[in-house]
């Protein structure tokens, strides 16, 4: 019966633990390294790599973030760089910093997540946007893009520079449906300026790449905000995903 008490009460205190810490928290990795910080663990290169060579990493666990397991990762891999007095020298990077206010003031929606799925869910990728071109029948939505700060839309040189001559005037936001062609005051936004790579070749697509400045910064919510870029100097280890708008099948 003791035995039993001791087993509950001390899964209480591990409990305890790792609900009090999430994403962005400081923390201990292990006996062996003490200074880490709360990282969901497709972020933390070394449980990753652990994981793939031994099938386990260890590291303290935090909690969980939706389905996927938050690790404290220790502060010394190339995710978070040499330490300074905090810890962290990429903080001084924008990308880092707008990354992190996005994960600390972004409530994910439950179903964020879908396995095996191919229709996405509304919030599911919220940087994910439509570019629409405007031939005088309405707005023609042909080209998507990734919404890469409040302002700015990662997308390709090809959806600006075709042979139509026509540059896309607006954005479409925060939807998984994109409903008709006319102007919707709720999820659009127009284009300030398109900025193709100075160097693209249409020919070859060599350097298809292009920013589109909007006229206004985006309204960030749940189900909208930017996508946080990749800076590590490692390949990604996870599985990428395409996203888009068009047919999951041949029926109609």
């Amino acid at each position: 019966m003791c035995y039993k008490q001791f087993l509950v009460f001390s899964f209480a205190i591990i409990l305890k633990k790792i609900v009090a810490q999430e994403a962005g928290d400081d923390c201990v990795p292990n006996n062996e390294v003490l200074d880490g910080v709360c990282t969901i663990i497709t972020d933390c290169e070394l449980a990753l790599r652990a994981i793939q060579k031994r099938n386990h990493h260890n590291y303290q666990r935090c909690g969980f973030s939706g389905q996927y397991e938050v690790v404290c990762c220790p502060r010394t891999t190339q995710k978070f760089g040499p330490s300074n007095e905090r810890g962290n020298l990429n903080s001084n990077r924008k990308s880092e910093r707008e990354c992190k206010r996005i994960i600390e003031t972004s409530r994910p929606p439950l179903d964020l997540h879908i396995i095996g799925g191919e229709k996405a869910t509304l919030g599911e990728f919220p940087h994910m946007v439509a570019i629409g071109f405007d031939r005088g029948n309405g707005y023609q939505f042909d080209c998507g893009g990734a919404l890469i700060s409040d302002t700015y839309v990662l997308t390709a040189a090809h959806c600006i520079i075709n042979l139509e001559r026509v540059e896309p005037q607006i954005i479409r936001a925060g939807v998984v449906t994109l409903g008709d062609n006319t102007w919707h005051d709720e999820s659009d936004y127009r284009i300030a300026q398109n900025i193709p790579h100075p160097n693209y070749t249409h020919s070859s697509k060599y350097n298809d790449i292009a920013l589109l400045r909007l006229e206004k910064p985006v309204e960030v919510s749940e189900n909208l905000h930017a996508a946080c870029l990749y800076t590590s100097n490692l390949d990604p280890l996870t599985p990428l995903t395409i996203t888009g708008w068009g047919r999951i099948s041949t029926q109609r």
